[in-house]
């Protein structure tokens, strides 16, 4: 049955998917893990059979969107069973009543961050989500895409101003490093848990200069694995330079004072860094867009992706949901504390057919 599926599609692609949608109806829910991931190896890393949509450009990306996050992460935990979970990322949707101010899960950030990262970095993946993540709206690519770390074997590190980053970055300092989102500096060995990797990083020094790289067990304190490199990304999904905070923070200061606002707003501390990030300052994601407009992550994609959509009916009535939801809320909260309206946090103006390559799987 999978080898049926996937011969359509092929055929779909070469011949008419670059204009019209592609429906399946009876691709059982138990097959769909190993349809996806032989669709990922067959249609992007076998180079010879690699498919190309809009422009003839070769396809990267599967992104697969799903009515709700318990069948989202069923799929991503099936998924990797059959594919290396390096091709397999995860974008859920955060948790939390629109318009609190909460903080989020930092593994559920972690998974975000390493998702957005890959797709601007053009790295071919199987990406999973939500109708409601996928249609909630993020920052901008342009304020995203600078913000991590490369380290390599014989780079030359200015202490002072790398720990200053982490800071930034949203990682906290510790004598231990245990949880992702810590680390530590003891002598010449730095280690750090990005909130993207599964194991924790040591870096040895031998003055200034990097010596090794390798992964490490947390409690047995054993090397895992040694590295060329290790890119660090931000343990908070939104990162602001001094400057972009202190213009945020100029607007949002211009507001009406009836309002209440975040209470980091009046804490002058956080102007004296470099950096700052969402996962120190909570409700920072909620409010940065008066003065930087979010985006749909649609506009993250460098190429055209291969959509595919199941339960389209649960889908629409799941956007429909969030929309409601939102008008809700913020009919509550607009007369009480800052907010910023519907319009400006949902992607209102996406469809489902939006997108030129994409696949309905009705049964799923």
């Amino acid at each position: 049955m999978i080898e049926y599926y996937l011969k359509s599609i092929f055929n779909e692609i070469n011949g008419y998917l670059k204009t019209i949608p592609i429906s399946f109806y009876n691709l059982p829910q138990s097959s769909w893990a190993i349809f996806l991931s032989s669709l990922f190896k067959e249609g992007i890393l076998n180079q010879k059979l690699r498919l190309k949509l809009q422009n003839n450009h070769p396809l990267n990306f599967i992104l697969v969107v799903l009515p709700n996050q318990n069948l989202a992460k069923q799929l991503y935990e099936e998924i990797v069973l059959f594919l290396n979970k390096d091709y397999v990322f995860f974008f859920g949707e955060l948790d939390g009543i629109p318009y609190e101010w909460t903080p989020h899960d930092l593994n559920l950030i972690g998974k975000r961050i390493k998702t957005l990262h890959a797709i601007l970095n053009h790295k071919p993946g199987v990406i999973i989500t939500t109708i409601r993540a996928f249609s909630k709206k993020i920052i901008d690519p342009k304020l995203f895409q600078n913000h991590f770390i490369n380290l390599r074997i014989g780079d030359q590190v200015n202490f002072k101003n790398l720990l200053e980053q982490f800071h930034g970055f949203g990682y906290k300092q510790v004598s231990k490093v245990e949880d992702p989102g810590e680390f530590s500096l003891k002598g010449e060995i730095l280690d750090i848990f990005p909130l993207h990797m599964d194991n924790p990083i040591r870096i040895d020094f031998f003055d200034i200069e990097i010596e090794s790289i390798r992964s490490f067990d947390p409690e047995t304190q054993k090397s895992i694995k040694l590295l060329n490199d290790v890119i660090i990304l931000p343990a908070g999904e939104v990162v602001l330079t001094k400057e972009q905070f202190l213009k945020l923070k100029q607007t949002l200061l211009k507001l009406p004072e009836n309002l209440r606002k975040p209470d980091w707003l009046h804490e002058e501390v956080y102007e004296l860094y470099s950096f700052v990030n969402s996962r120190e300052l909570i409700g920072l994601m909620d409010v940065v867009g008066f003065e930087f407009p979010l985006t749909s992550i649609r506009h993250y994609f460098p190429s055209v992706p291969l959509i595919i959509y199941a339960r389209e009916e649960q889908l629409i009535k799941q956007k429909e949901s969030l929309q409601k939801e939102y008008e809700f809320q913020y009919k509550i909260h607009k007369n009480e504390k800052i907010s910023l309206p519907p319009q400006d946090l949902i992607d209102y103006d996406y469809h489902l057919s939006d997108f030129k390559h994409h696949i309905f799987i009705h049964n799923l």
